[in-house]
């Protein structure tokens, strides 16, 4: 415990590899994989694959529109998105920190007032009781007040209200609800929602990096056995890339009756073959470790012989 810093107990976050099954038809899933930068930065190149267990003939079982998107380091910017009111205020009262695919920290600002206000609160559903809450402040003056984490919700979004109290500021704030329940109910004045995309990889809207390199297109697929009926390529992958996001869409022939609940469907990630299980329903799901396993530890030093 030397120095600060942010840890993880049951894996490490940064070999994590989640997994979304989406149900397309009766015959088609498709998968989404987010690799990060473990699995590929000692040799800029990705070996990826994809392996169904089936009792079906060879002909059934297809891959296709494969996309490889990269994210880019130096493109990593998360912002708040304050989705009510839509006009926004005149400065941003949330700061992104830090995201992961689990949650998201960020710090709250006094960004309503040049007063010191009465009381601001903030509700969202806590990474660390794994519920809603919805802390205080009182007092507040202007600037920073105070950094917390918030868990994703089922869609990859954390969801943050901030509500301002100071009935000095009647009429001259945003609020169109009445505030959840564990947070204070009188003298609501303010009431300002935003939503922090959480995942460790930033957007991307083409499939080049910075220096315009194309990752991966369906076409460069490849049939590697029949008889397993693997599908798969190498990836080489740019320099500056802090992760790569794969989708597969594997379907079956029409004349071919595919039993998603029995068989079982691998991803191959360089030397790894990761089982996704059973494919007969949509959801999210984790390889490397569950989510839910995960204990994320911080140590701060307050001074040389405190932590």
């Amino acid at each position: 415990a030397s120095s600060s810093g942010s840890y993880y107990f049951g894996a490490s976050s940064s070999s994590i590899v989640p997994m979304v099954i989406e149900s397309m038809n009766s015959t088609s899933r498709k998968i989404t994989l987010e690799i990060p930068s473990a699995y590929y930065s000692s040799m800029n190149r990705l070996v990826w694959g994809i392996k169904v267990d089936t009792g079906l003939a060879d002909h059934c079982i297809s891959v296709s529109d494969v996309k490889a998107v990269s994210s880019c380091e130096d493109e990593c910017i998360v912002n708040a998105a304050l989705v009510s009111p839509a006009d926004g205020l005149s400065a941003p009262a949330i700061d992104v920190l830090e995201t992961t695919v689990t949650n998201v920290t960020f710090a709250v600002s006094q960004v309503f007032s040049d007063l010191t206000l009465c009381e601001i609160a903030v509700s969202f559903n806590s990474a660390l009781t794994a519920g809603p809450v919805c802390p205080s402040e009182s007092s507040v003056p202007p600037g920073e007040m105070d950094v917390y984490t918030a868990n994703c919700d089922s869609d990859g979004i954390a969801r943050v209200s901030i509500l301002v109290y100071d009935t000095r500021l009647a009429g001259q704030l945003y609020v169109d609800k009445l505030p959840p329940s564990l947070c204070p109910s009188d003298d609501v004045q303010g009431y300002y929602s935003y939503e922090i995309q959480c995942s460790s990889y930033c957007p991307a809207s083409t499939l080049t990096c910075s220096d315009g390199e194309t990752i991966l297109l369906s076409t460069e697929v490849v049939e590697l056995s029949s008889e397993t009926k693997e599908f798969g390529s190498t990836i080489q992958v740019p320099d500056g890339t802090s992760g790569v996001s794969l989708q597969v869409v594997v379907s079956a022939s029409a004349d071919c009756v595919w039993d998603y609940a029995s068989d079982s469907i691998y991803f191959r990630v360089n030397d790894n073959y990761m089982e996704a299980g059973d494919a007969s329903s949509s959801g999210s799901y984790y390889f490397g470790a569950s989510s839910s396993s995960i204990v994320p530890m911080v140590i701060e030093s307050m001074n040389s012989t405190s932590r």
